[in-house]
């Protein structure tokens, strides 16, 4: 988790941090390291803080997200409205 948080941190201006969720990118404006342990890309939980996200040793909670195409939300929104659930995979 330390290393995705780091790699977020140094591209966060350009070209941005990024992932894919059933095929789609997903851009990540805004993300934590949580202390807790999931299968790397596992969805661990969706709370109003955002979206847990396991990664091996630790976590990272993605708290602003932008669909492809979309504008910026919060993650909790986006899972809501993508049909998000816990144990599905962020590749």
């Amino acid at each position: 988790a330390k290393q995705i948080s780091d790699r977020f941190r140094g591209v966060i201006a350009y070209p941005g941090s990024w992932t894919t969720f059933k095929g789609d990118v997903l851009k990540v404006h805004d993300s934590a390291i949580q202390n807790v342990n999931g299968s790397a890309g596992k969805i661990l939980s969706i709370s109003k803080e955002g979206v847990l996200v396991g990664a091996g040793e630790n976590a990272i909670l993605l708290k602003t997200v932008q669909p492809a195409s979309k504008p910026r939300m919060s993650a909790n929104d986006w899972a809501n409205g993508y049909r998000v659930s816990i144990g599905n995979i962020v590749e």
